[in-house]
């Protein structure tokens, strides 16, 4: 073979095993970039690949911010050489130099020698440093958009070849990328931080909403106390001088002080009626003051639906026919079980939903009520109807402390009441208490 064959055989493996060395250093080098998730981590790691070559005595990378490439990562022998340079995007002169047309074309932009013209804006600051050529390598995100450059300096002129440029093009991208993620952890983090302030903040504020609801809680607790005590005290203060009005009624009724005329026997019938309405107004009072302070507590047992109607019934007779309504009742099969209920506060409330109605309905009017069990409740509905010239805009059962009352004691035993005004009557009320005081309600059926 002859000599200059001899000396390609000898130069040929050098060049290879230098390329061989720089792309597995870089390899080891961008690995080791995509591990940092934090920007500054990433420019540092950036900084310390571009020093393996000994060709390359400073580099930088720049991120455009308004058309102008701002340093935010260096390396080498800068001496204060972004201090006095200015590389911008723009089509200015200083945007004519490798930088601002690597970002332009989106190319890597290498200029062999800095005497060249396009580098003129920068060639007195990079001679005086040493640096004799330069290679501009764009620097992408995910999207292969260009958001910044980096440029390589070498001592050397023509030292970047096309073998070198598409190296550091790689790594250019590798960088970009590493850059694009560190920035979204970042973002995510400062994120993170504000939804939590975030949370603090609204936690912070509902705790202090619940104080104050705590504080009114109490308050509205101790008022309805003191109002239950001072219910309870006038309740005695009329109860008494009610109870001599009654008596002396009752007196005069059975004509103990001598016969009384019709007309004095009506009166002291009105006397007594009206004592006795008061009587049961005030009780109501009373036990509605009672219940709505959370001193009433329900006796649960074993307790049967029919005999509950029954025994409420037997009480509004009479009421009934002295308003000369019509009271029927009926109590479905399904209804003929046992249930844990307190027997005596849900015949006090049927009783004085009841008497509303037979109040509202009047003469000739009519009081229906019905009970049966729907799922795992006890459906009691009362219907009323009166006739059409009796019916006002003001004749509304659902009122009053006795309806009052009743509704509280209903939602005593977990339960809940509806009132309405369907077609073909006059007003309607379902009231569904639990068979078992941990069974909800089902209000599906009303009908």
């Amino acid at each position: 073979m002859n000599a200059v064959g001899d000396i390609a055989l000898k130069v040929e493996p050098k060049i290879n095993t230098d390329l061989i060395d720089s792309l597995l250093r870089f390899s080891e080098s961008m690995a080791n970039l995509a591990k940092n998730l934090d920007i500054p981590s990433v420019y540092k790691a950036i900084s310390e690949c571009a020093v393996h070559d000994n060709g390359i005595v400073m580099g930088w990378l720049g991120l455009v911010d308004e058309n102008v490439l701002q340093p935010v990562a260096f390396w080498g022998d800068e001496a204060g050489y972004l201090e006095e340079i200015k590389v911008s995007v723009d089509d200015s002169e200083c945007g004519r130099g490798p930088g601002g047309t690597a970002y332009k074309s989106q190319q890597p932009s290498v200029v062999n020698s800095i005497e060249v013209d396009s580098f003129a804006p920068w060639r007195e600051q990079a001679f005086s440093r040493g640096y004799r050529s330069v290679a501009a390598l764009p620097v992408f995100d995910a999207e292969s958009n260009v958001f910044g450059v980096l440029l390589l300096y070498s001592n050397q002129e023509s030292y970047f070849s096309p073998a070198k440029v598409a190296l550091y093009s790689a790594f250019a991208r590798a960088a970009g990328l590493a850059i694009q993620n560190a920035m979204l952890v970042e973002q995510m983090e400062r994120h993170a931080q504000r939804l939590e302030q975030a949370v603090l903040t609204r936690t912070e504020e509902l705790n202090a909403k619940n104080q104050k609801l705590e504080e009114a809680n109490l308050q509205l607790t101790e008022s309805a106390k003191y109002k239950a005590d001072l219910l309870a005290s006038m309740s005695h203060d009329l109860r008494s001088p009610l109870t001599a009005i009654l008596g002396f009624a009752e007196v005069l009724q059975d004509e103990l002080y001598g016969p009384l005329n019709d007309k004095q026997k009506e009166h002291s019938q009105h006397i007594w009626q009206a004592g006795h309405n008061l009587m049961i107004t005030i009780d109501d009072v009373l036990e509605l003051s009672r219940v709505e302070a959370g001193l009433v507590e329900l006796e649960i047992d074993v307790c049967y639906p029919k005999q509950i109607v029954e025994a409420a019934i037997s009480l509004l007779t009479q009421s009934a026919v002295t308003a000369g309504a019509n009271l029927s009742w009926t109590v479905d099969p399904s209804a003929e079980i046992s249930m844990q209920a307190d027997g005596r506060r849900l015949k006090q409330a049927i009783f004085n939903l009841a008497k509303s109605f037979i109040k509202a309905a009047g003469c000739h009017g009519s009081v229906e009520i019905s009970a049966k069990v729907i799922s795992q409740d006890l459906a009691i509905d009362l219907v009323w109807t009166s006739p059409l010239d009796t019916i006002t805009a003001t004749t509304n059962p659902a009122t009053g402390f006795g309806f009052s009352l009743a509704q509280h004691l209903i939602k005593l035993h977990g339960g809940s009441g509806f009132y309405d005004n369907p077609p073909g009557v006059a007003g309607r009320y379902r009231m569904l208490v639990p068979l078992h005081p941990s069974t909800p309600t089902d209000d599906s059926e009303f009908s």
